[in-house]
């Protein structure tokens, strides 16, 4: 509805930014935030239908090399998804004291992210 009255989604931001991202390579990068968290499917797959995103920028691709904590979290026929864990969280780390996360490691890319960055088509 946003996007038809004012070409603005919560998601994905102004319609202007995505014609954008969809063309200049500099700008090819997705932030968003992470607002909530849908129900971790048994099948592993993670990808932003999970989520209740806030789009934060558009920005260059190297943010994800220059970023320690994001990694990739998923891959899609049209996009590459990678999670940035929040300060203090490890997705490697398996030791007790992330207890709540473990068993798996995917679990801890799906409860211990709080931005997800997407690359653009």
């Amino acid at each position: 509805m946003l996007d038809r009255l004012f070409g603005y989604t919560l998601r994905e931001g102004w319609k202007s930014a995505r014609e954008e991202a969809s063309t200049i390579y500099e700008k090819s990068a997705r932030v968003a935030t992470i607002l909530g968290r849908g129900a971790l499917s048994l099948d592993n797959r993670i990808d932003e239908r999970n989520y209740i995103l806030l789009h934060r920028d558009y920005v260059h691709p190297r943010f994800v090399l220059e970023n320690d904590r994001a990694t990739l979290q998923a891959v899609t026929l049209a996009h590459a998804i990678f999670c940035v864990t929040a300060p203090g969280v490890d997705v490697n780390d398996t030791r007790v004291t992330l207890s709540e996360y473990l068993p798996f490691e995917f679990n801890i890319r799906m409860k211990g992210v709080s931005r997800l960055i997407r690359s653009c088509s």
